[in-house]
């Protein structure tokens, strides 16, 4: 019973061990070590995830159905939505500093959880151990962990681990299959894990594969009776969530089919063997990878590539019969990254998120490793020992350094620019942040550089163009934005952010067509700004002001009144509409009132005494029409 006891203390000691050593890793030590508490949001679809998503704005109805019924920014993960919700309701606003501890903390638990999957598979206590820390301190973490908007990573990958070990557990109280009093509430609790992995991202599909696998490498146990039924509610569930974010990917572009499936299978068998890299040696991580896209078997990376891979599923083959379990966890990396195969071709084809959950493949085949070094004597199991504690060393140090450069976005594409320079997404993302702080001609730099490598790179051209404008160079911005528009698609409507962007795009060129006499050009890019941004008051005000220099006098009155509705204090707006209705644009009592509207805003303006003539006038002549 002592034994027992003492048993049970030390498994307690290393459940809390592992949860505040990540913890912490992330969190930093004050004073020692920096953390992401500190971090700000970032331009990387923090923006539109978080800071720009109305939806996140409080627990309400409205919010609700929204989560559940739409997709958002092309994902079908209401869980992941609602999270943000919860951050934000704790204090009434968006703190980054709670968003990061949630996501710290969401990894720590998985990493708790992963410990007992290891001890389940492992047997042995101290090689679990380890190969958690493997887990824990990987590099390729830190996308997950340090970013804010993969929320939907480590919460799908904490409810996808609580799945696997309820249903381990199932699997212990019913060793004769459904003769046992199937399903239990273990399974029932795994089941409903496993959905609220699906509704926070959709690479858990993954797991009825994984679980069969399990059932016929892993377990050690003689076969059930019911064992591969009892995993075809997991097949339904994958299936049904599958296909809603197929759906809500497709409809919002992340999926798309312009490379030929024999250039994906090229390409992805490089993404690969990259990945099989990254798992052993995760050195030159980057926020955003460029690969490639081939049109050649000859090619040689490919056919390294080729060689690589084969060799990695003939030992995977190999360790079938000689070591099951090793060949599970082979599997396991092999599968978890069948999502990201290529399959549905992703606009992002590699990222260190994707490993996020083939990782534990590093920490299953390690504990292995030890367990078998440890029938070779006591020196073959020190050596193992410490070569994995040094490896563990070595993914710690990589990682806090991997996490401060996530503390700021200029840093973060600074980095990215350093490893990929041919990618104009890092130049264009670093721009932004020049933008940001004022630094005009770094950004066109930037930007320049972007277009320069992707001539179709639309918001390139546009953010040109916007900082031309600020620097009153009107007719150099009409025609980079002019440029983007022949470059980038009609914006989607799932995104309003994309939708101002080429609202201002056109009002910008309206302007300068505008002022070059170009009046039905302007009026035409007025209208559209409006179509793209229906409460946008300036290019309301200035398609009046384009339709009463072409003599249109009633419908430049309307346009007016339409944009002192959108912006009632707009006093110019107020003022013109009175001067168009005074036109023949409407009625004398129709510029009364606005006249006095733009007299209530500035009184003691410079233009306030002719308006108050004006407006004597036209009461005097009321009068005169009365008598």
């Amino acid at each position: 019973m002592k034994g027992e006891g003492r048993g049970r203390a030390l498994r307690r000691i290393e459940v809390v061990g592992v949860f505040v050593a990540t913890l912490f890793l992330y969190v930093g030590i004050p004073g020692l070590t920096p953390g992401v508490l500190s971090h700000p949001f970032i331009s990387w679809d923090d923006d539109l995830y978080i800071l720009h998503n109305p939806t996140i704005r409080g627990i309400t109805w409205e919010n609700f159905k929204a989560w559940w019924t739409l997709p958002y920014f092309g994902n079908y993960a209401p869980l992941h939505v609602l999270s943000y919700a919860l951050n934000y309701t704790l204090r009434d606003n968006l703190v980054a500093a709670d968003f990061h501890l949630t996501d710290a903390l969401l990894h720590a638990g998985a990493s708790v959880l992963a410990l007992l999957l290891f001890r389940k598979l492992a047997g042995a206590r101290f090689p679990a151990l380890l190969a958690t820390f493997l887990f824990a301190f990987h590099p390729v973490q830190v996308e997950s962990v340090a970013w804010a908007s993969q929320r939907k990573s480590t919460l799908a990958m904490f409810f996808l681990l609580a799945s696997i070990a309820l249903f381990l557990r199932h699997r212990d109280r019913t060793p004769e299959g459904i003769r046992s009093g199937w399903p239990t509430s273990a399974y029932l609790g795994s089941l409903a894990c496993f959905l609220l992995s699906l509704l926070s991202k959709g690479t858990g599909v993954v797991l009825p594969v994984l679980l069969a696998i399990h059932e016929r490498l892993a377990d050690p146990r003689p076969r059930r009776k019911g064992r591969y039924a009892e995993i075809a509610p997991y097949g339904i569930l994958a299936l049904a969530l599958g296909l809603a974010t197929i759906w809500a990917q497709g409809g919002a572009g992340a999926i798309h089919s312009e490379a030929h499936p024999w250039h994906r299978f090229l390409t992805m068998t490089v993404v690969f063997r990259d990945y099989l890299r990254m798992l052993f040696l995760p050195v030159n991580l980057n926020n955003l990878y460029y690969p490639e896209v081939l049109t050649s078997a000859l090619r040689p990376e490919f056919l390294a590539s080729a060689v690589v891979l084969l060799g990695a599923l003939t030992l995977t083959g190999w360790w079938v019969r000689r070591a099951p379990r090793a060949a599970f966890w082979a599997s396991w990396f092999f599968v978890s990254l069948a999502t990201v195969s290529g399959v549905l071709q992703l606009t992002v084809l590699r990222a260190d998120r994707y490993l996020h959950l083939s990782s534990l493949a590093l920490g299953g085949l390690a504990a292995e490793w030890l367990q078998r070094a440890s029938l070779g004597g006591t020196a073959a199991r020190r050596a193992s020992t410490a070569a994995v504690l040094a490896v563990i060393g070595c993914f710690g140090m990589l990682t806090a350094g991997r996490i401060e450069v996530w503390e700021s976005a200029e840093r973060l594409w600074r980095d990215s620019v350093s490893k990929a320079p041919l990618s104009h997404i890092a130049h264009g993302s670093l721009g932004e942040e020049y933008l940001k702080q004022g630094n005009y001609q770094r950004a066109i730099e930037e930007y320049r550089e972007a277009v320069r490598l992707q001539p179709l790179y639309a918001i390139g051209f546009f953010n040109i163009g916007f900082i031309e404008v600020r620097l009153g160079r009107m007719a150099e911005a009409a025609a980079d934005l002019r440029r983007g528009l022949r470059a980038g698609p009609e914006p989607p409507a799932w995104n309003p952010g994309r939708r101002d962007t080429y609202a201002s795009v056109h009002f910008y060129i309206a302007v300068q067509d505008f002022a070059e006499g170009r009046f039905r050009e302007a009026e035409a890019g007025f209208r559209r700004a409006l179509e793209y941004r229906p409460a946008y008051h300036q290019a309301a005000f200035n398609l009046g002001l384009v339709l009463a220099r072409q003599g249109r006098e009633g419908e430049a009155y309307g346009a007016f009144l339409r944009a002192t509705a959108m912006q009632p204090a707009f006093y110019e707006a107020h003022r013109e509409a009175a001067l168009a209705a005074l036109r023949g644009g409407a009625s004398r009592e129709a510029a009364r009132r606005e006249l006095e509207a733009a007299l209530a805003l500035r009184p003691d303006g410079p233009e306030a005494h002719t308006l108050r003539r004006a407006l004597e006038d036209l009461l005097s002549g009321a009068a005169a029409g009365q008598g």
